[in-house]
């Protein structure tokens, strides 16, 4: 009998060992299934995070990006014409410049004519003044 017990207890320990194997294995798989869905779970947050980290960024930088371009275009665009209104009032000046020069060289040979027709006039004058010196000296000269 004492036989028989120790064989009822060796095959209960058996199934017991048995059971135990089977529990253990079946936590383990349940536990590595809830691993991998979690981890699963948290991979698929993290790549939703990435894209609207992404999109945001994407959208901010083409919205910055465009209003820069809009800026720098209107600006260059500013710029442009002021160069074509400083270029307009170059060639302007440059013309008014050109005829002020040809105005003073006139004035030159004009104030050269005057000055030579002033020493002809003042040398005429000093012959006149001694034309009439002479011959109010003879008009005196013969009235006495």
């Amino acid at each position: 009998a004492a036989a028989a017990a120790a064989e009822e207890a060796a095959d209960t320990l058996k199934r017991s060992e048995g059971d135990a194997t089977a529990l253990l294995e079946k936590t383990v798989e349940e536990w590595t299934s809830r691993y991998d869905a979690d981890t699963a779970a948290l991979i698929s947050d993290r790549e939703q995070q990435v894209a609207h980290t992404r999109d945001t960024l994407t959208s901010k930088y083409t919205t910055e990006a465009a209003a820069a371009a809009a800026s720098r275009a209107k600006r260059e665009g500013e710029l442009t014409g002021r160069v074509a209104v400083l270029e307009t009032s170059e060639g302007t000046l440059l013309g008014r410049k050109v005829e002020l020069e040809k105005e003073v060289e006139g004035l030159r040979k004009s104030l050269g004519k005057t000055l030579d027709d002033l020493a002809n006039t003042r040398a005429t004058a000093s012959d006149n003044d001694t034309t009439l010196r002479r011959e109010r000296a003879a008009s005196e000269a013969n009235i006495r």
